[in-house]
């Protein structure tokens, strides 16, 4: 029983080199790795990890000893943090309840130590064959014992102190004083194999942390047309844990651990039929929204911001911050460079005529980045000038992007309706034809020519019985994207000269639809 003996009175301390070596960041949580060392006494020792963060998720908690040492078990407790009372309850009956309540909790840790330890003994004893049964039933009653008498004070002085706070609540005491915050710690036990020191790690997941997406785009210009894009993508990072994750290696992970859960099963499909009034059919046009940097993107609360899901079209990635770094526990943001790529990009003058009646320049390039670049803010510079924030939306590596760089001043747009028409069917056809036609002028008031591309949006039919015809009276050299429905015309306006297309199309369906 010396073994037992000399267990029992092992005093459990935090590691001498305790600190967070590595936290990996997903979009609503983090996971923290924390390395320690501690002194053993024949041949074991127990790692006691103090303020643990109260979002911890205890059933993810690991403890994994570094090289030959071996964990034996964990422990996790609650604790209640350390508070300074105000100057004027030092003396009061509050005062003396929270003394209690700290021994109590001194007395609890003890035992559970006592317990981990005497489980860890017994089991080292077993092994060498030098079991005593007789002495260990003994002294597992007395620690049961001790519990109870333990667990019945914690409750005396539970139901003292609600009854301290109901009174002052009921006097309107402005001195009532909140019950302190409460974190987690956990006790390790350790086989150091004969060291005279053990070395190992614990890591757990925590809430209140999160990480969004946030790029830079610089142009740098190297001619009207061409230039170098500058893309250094970067995170915005949160994280209120409750501790300080100083000088520590960061990842950011677009995983989403909370997914997952048990797979599903296929319902069965069952037909069935009612009958309803016949309403005819309907024909009714809707549009997709292509955006460009027209006008700032609106902000984003932080709380919303990290609320979100990291939209990475189920390419799980991990972005590895170079070096070290520091995030503070305050929930304030601190935005990261994760690297910074760069490819050849070409600019264009770029007209919507139906949607503003500017003139943009747009770079296009490749993302020459090796991951996705995910939904996020992206901050546009040309040179050394701030354009503004813009929606960078899903990329993947090597797929082509574009990004506006603002608008010119002395280049315009105008688009006017020349008319519509809608024909009836008549006698030898069932079908009702609706035409429009526009005109659009683009105007160049700048000293110099400039080539610029007029995008108009006609409509695409996603329905057999209904037609679209671009009609002849449309101004030629237009190229015609069907899939987006786009007419786009290149057009070379001479300084202080104005240039015009007509845009001209016919849509068919039949009579008997109604049209909205």
């Amino acid at each position: 029983m010396s073994t037992v003996l000399s267990l029992l009175l092992l005093q459990a301390g935090p590691g001498s080199a305790d600190r967070i070596e590595r936290v990996t960041v997903f979009a609503d949580r983090a996971e923290v790795i924390r390395r320690s060392r501690v002194s053993c006494v024949d041949g074991f020792a127990k790692a006691r990890e103090r303020g643990l963060p109260s979002g911890l998720v205890v059933d993810s908690v690991r403890a994994e000893g570094v090289g030959r040492f071996k964990t034996l078990g964990i422990a996790m407790r609650e604790e209640e943090q350390k508070q300074e009372p105000p100057e004027e309850l030092v003396l009061d009956e509050g005062a003396e309840l929270r003394d209690r309540l700290d021994a109590n909790e001194r007395d609890s840790q003890r035992l559970a130590e006592l317990g981990q330890v005497f489980s860890n003994a017994t089991s080292h004893a077993l092994s060498n064959g030098k079991a005593d049964f007789a002495a260990w039933t003994k002294i597992l009653d007395q620690l049961l014992d001790r519990r109870k008498a333990v667990a019945r004070a914690h409750a005396e002085v539970l139901r003292a102190r609600a009854e301290l706070d109901r009174a002052r609540a009921q006097k309107g005491g402005d001195d009532v004083r909140p019950f302190a915050p409460r974190t987690w710690a956990a006790d390790v036990s350790v086989d150091c194999a004969g060291e005279s020191t053990a070395e190992l790690l614990l890591s757990y997941v925590t809430s209140g942390a999160g990480w969004v997406p946030e790029y830079d785009f610089r142009f740098l210009p190297e001619s009207d047309t061409a230039g170098k894009g500058v893309l250094v993508v970067g995170a915005v990072v949160r994280q209120s844990t409750g501790e300080s994750w100083d000088d520590v290696e960061l990842s950011l992970s677009s995983a989403r651990p909370k997914l997952g859960g048990v797979a599903p099963r296929p319902a069965p499909l069952v037909l069935s039929a009612e009958s309803k009034d016949d309403q005819g059919k309907v024909l009714v046009q809707g549009s997709v929204q292509y955006v460009a940097l027209t006008e700032p993107m609106r902000s984003t609360p932080p709380e919303e911001e990290l609320a979100q899901p990291i939209d990475d079209r189920g390419n799980v990635f991990v972005l590895r911050v170079p070096g070290r770094a520091s995030i503070s526990p305050d929930g304030r943001p601190n935005w990261i460079p994760t690297g910074v790529v760069s490819a050849p990009a070409t600019v264009r003058l770029l007209a919507a005529p139906s949607k503003s009646k500017r003139v943009f320049r747009v770079a296009s390039f490749v993302n020459p980045s090796p991951h996705p670049l995910v939904r996020g803010r992206m901050r546009v510079f040309r040179g050394d000038s701030f354009l503004g924030n813009t929606q960078c939306d899903f990329r993947a590596p090597g797929e082509r992007m574009e990004v506006s760089l603002g608008f010119d001043d002395e280049l315009r747009v105008r688009r006017l309706s020349l008319g519509s028409s809608d024909e009836r069917a008549g006698a030898l056809s069932s079908t009702r034809r609706l035409e429009r036609t526009y005109r659009i002028t683009v105007e160049n008031a700048s000293p110099a020519g400039a080539t610029i591309e007029v995008q108009e949006p006609i409509p695409v039919s996603q329905i057999e019985d209904v037609s679209v015809e671009v009609l002849p009276k449309t101004t030629r050299g237009h190229a015609f994207d069907a899939a987006r429905g786009f007419l786009s015309w290149s057009l070379n306006v001479g300084p202080g000269k104005s240039t015009d297309v007509t845009v001209a199309y016919a849509v068919s369906v039949p009579d008997d639809w109604r049209i909205e």
